[in-house]
């Protein structure tokens, strides 16, 4: 059987999803975050025969905002079954994650937006009409997200789905978005420019010099809003944020910073911290470090061999206590900056994956409000790490995928095919060595500490089974 199913499988998938969507039975065995969050549009629970007036109603978008529109609403299990995560965002009272997203099969450009502490229903996702997405942030309020992409910037109302502003910027991308303080939004682009933007009229009003030719397309903002920062090869680069104004730079330390630093600044503005190049490779790097500085010295400290290899992503703890560092190949390093103690995080690479997965990628990190999870956003939705346990929550990433066919094997042979996704399910037939099954809609769920699909057979037949390493194999 080809490797993808027909056109038409993916669209009974979609449809059905926008139709009636089943509320998956999640049971984390990690603990999430346990303050009450107050959002305005309540997370709930699903089932096929109630009216959902919130989050899972479709907008009717004016005939002239044809930049969006609104899908249906997904447990963070079947998202990350189904969407390539990118960059994401918190907002600043910490309760809302916004999250750019890929469909991996209609590749999709979407943003979804999650209560942090209730990952069981999205809050909202919109279905974003441009070319490429890079970027997401919130605004001071919480109550807007800029959005970046080709050719175009969206400022949206992610309650209401209004879009309440659109900048062309042709020719060009938003590879990074944030905004600012007096109506201002920060971008960066291919170019080597940071542009910041005057809201009220659409227009720049200064540009300043930050290298984004390796990906991250990174730049800092204070969190007073006073002091922009950009990164070139030599040294990270300080402008007064109201005038564009260089304050001056900060010179990394044995062959410079390296080529498009991270940076970013702790919760409150007590570090900077900037990634660098201990050892150049082919033009590459075979060494990463980690330069921090404090708010009060213009010396800093260096961790090197922090990786193997350029560092991508980095992101403070709330508690300025601790900082994580992503490496180019997923790697995810904590240090505690009290005692420079260093704890690598379980790779999330899933080697028994059907089928193979030769692109997994580490997209963004960051920590939720509390301190004790971390985010990290991958090629494989969002997977979160227990910072007391130092594990990843379980049964977020997955050895099946939507779109492809396996055959039975010799250790999968009497695999039941049930009617419900449970050890308790009505048991429809069995399976033989040589059967073939595609997943379809309904899937993935957990229960019973498994994790449950729903799959079509040979012969038209639907049911569910487990998700269990080498009882089946996949077809090329």
């Amino acid at each position: 059987m080809n490797k993808r199913i027909r056109v038409n499988l993916i669209l009974i998938l979609v449809i059905s999803l926008i139709g009636c969507v089943a509320q998956s039975e999640v049971t984390p065995t990690l603990s999430l975050p346990t303050q009450t969050a107050e959002p305005t549009i309540p997370p709930r629970r699903i089932t096929p025969t109630e009216s959902v007036p919130l989050a899972n109603t479709p907008i009717i978008i004016p005939p002239s905002e044809d930049l969006i529109g609104q899908f249906f609403s997904l447990s963070l299990l079947e998202f990350n079954a189904i969407y390539s995560a990118g960059d994401m965002a918190l907002s600043p009272d910490g309760k809302t994650l916004a999250v750019v997203a890929k469909g991996k099969l209609e590749r999709d450009n979407v943003v979804w937006v999650w209560n942090v502490n209730d990952f069981n229903q999205s809050f909202t996702v919109y279905h974003i009409f441009l070319e490429a997405l890079w970027s997401v942030a919130f605004s001071p309020d919480g109550t807007q997200l800029a959005i970046g992409g080709q050719e175009k910037i969206i400022i949206l109302n992610w309650k209401t789905g209004t879009i309440l502003d659109s900048i062309d910027i042709p020719d060009s991308e938003a590879l990074q978005v944030a905004f600012g303080p007096n109506n201002t939004l920060i971008s960066s682009s291919f170019d080597d420019k940071v542009n910041v933007w005057d809201l009220a009229h659409n227009t720049i009003k200064y540009s300043v010099h930050g290298t984004v030719g390796f990906s991250p397309y990174s730049f800092a903002l204070s969190p007073d809003g006073k002091l922009l920062v950009t990164g070139d090869v030599r040294s990270i680069q300080l402008w007064d944020m109201l005038t564009g104004q260089n304050l001056g730079s900060r010179e990394g330390p044995d062959g410079g910073i390296g080529i498009a630093p991270t940076t970013v600044f702790s919760s409150r503005g007590t570090f900077l911290a900037s990634t660098g190049c201990d050892e150049f490779v082919f033009e590459g790097c075979s060494s990463g470090k980690i330069i921090i500085w404090k708010s009060d010295s213009n010396t800093p400290s260096i961790i090197s061999e922090a990786h193997p290899s350029w560092i991508k992503g980095l992101a403070f703890s709330p508690d300025e206590g601790t900082i994580a560092s992503m490496s180019g190949e997923g790697k995810i390093n904590l240090m505690n900056l009290g005692d420079g103690k260093i704890m690598t995080a379980p790779s999330l690479e899933l080697p028994i994956k059907l089928p193979p997965d030769e692109n997994f990628i580490v997209t963004d990190i960051g920590f939720l409000s509390d301190g004790k999870t971390l985010v990290a956003s991958t090629s494989d939705g969002i997977q979160l790490l227990d910072i007391v346990s130092f594990s990843w929550m379980p049964n977020l990433r997955f050895i099946l995928s939507f779109g492809y066919s396996y055959t039975i094997t010799s250790k999968g042979e009497d695999l039941n095919l049930r009617k419900a996704p449970s050890i308790n399910g009505e048991i429809i037939r069995k399976f033989h060595v040589g059967d073939w099954f595609v997943p379809t809609n309904g899937g993935p769920k957990f229960a019973d500490e498994y994790v449950w699909w729903k799959v079509s057979t040979a012969d038209g037949t639907e049911g569910w089974i487990v998700e269990m390493p080498d009882w089946y194999e996949f077809n090329p």
